[in-house]
């Protein structure tokens, strides 16, 4: 066929609407091509190729034929190398930890405001002071993310990555040992500063390192292994809810921060 950049490519299996219809030579009287199971119409546009909308595809028995036909399912996982699955499941795991500790912080907040006010605090004070320490959280979170994404521009991503996971998961563990509430609020704010630095890293790391067609899918494994963070933290509050009915450990939500320290040992894989 003649090249011009009125007529469709036929690799496309679209044609562009137009109601003149040119036949050229192996291109029957309808205008329609066969091949591979698939039939190809060229039409060529009286305007301007601006004007041209793709349409589907009808074989002579009058079916639509799909734009995919003839071609192989595509599968992205299968053109990653070792080190896009080793930067994609250390993200991937990143960020699951990441919204484990955020998540174990919303569960065992108010009970541990209560405790470090004193047992006689009211609910209003606890619901105030637990808004506040969920306000130095959300600020820890908002600094975070802007420092460390800026930081792995210039140490690279790999690096400000192992430091925020450090920073999330020793100081979610540091939370068992608040004494005080200023101590506590402390401890958030520092393991804020991780979680909002694994988003902004995580993504970036495997945005980069993602083949352009993998990468789509890619992020939003990533988007979806979040979620299983969410739902372990609340296994976890579950069960430690439980135990301290039982009698068998006391103040509950300490060991809530102590099971959020478990992903320190992940940074050193990065």
């Amino acid at each position: 066929l003649p090249t011009s950049p009125y007529f469709v490519d036929p690799t496309n299996y679209h044609a562009l609407y137009c109601p003149k219809v040119r036949s050229w030579p192996g291109v029957g009287a309808h205008g329609l091509r066969q091949g591979a199971g698939c039939a190809f119409q060229y039409r060529e546009s009286c305007l301007d190729a601006k004007y041209a909308r793709p349409i589907p595809m009808r074989s002579p028995s009058g079916s639509l034929t799909p734009a995919h036909a003839g071609q192989p399912k595509y599968v992205w996982y299968r053109e990653l190398t070792g080190y896009q699955w080793f930067a994609l499941s250390t993200a991937a795991l990143g960020w699951m930890f990441d919204c484990m500790a955020q998540q174990l912080f919303s569960i065992a907040r108010k009970p541990a405001v209560h405790d470090l006010l004193g047992r006689g605090a009211s609910d209003a004070a606890v619901s105030e002071q637990a808004g506040y320490s969920t306000m130095i959280l959300m600020i820890g979170w908002a600094i975070g993310g802007v420092v460390f994404g800026v930081l792995g521009d210039r140490l690279g991503r790999a690096k400000t990555m192992t430091l925020t996971i450090l920073l999330y998961s020793i100081f979610t563990g540091m939370s068992f040992f608040a004494g005080s509430l200023w101590e506590f609020n402390a401890y958030r704010f520092l393991c804020s500063l991780g979680v909002g630095g694994q988003f902004a890293v995580g993504v970036s790391l495997v945005a980069e390192v993602m083949p352009e067609r993998a990468r789509p899918y890619a992020l939003g494994m990533l988007q979806a292994l979040s979620t299983v963070g969410n739902m372990a933290a609340g296994l976890v509050g579950i069960a430690l809810g439980r135990m301290e009915q039982s009698g068998a450990i006391v103040e509950a939500w300490r060991y809530m921060f102590l099971v959020g320290a478990l992903p320190a040992p992940l940074a050193f894989l990065v």
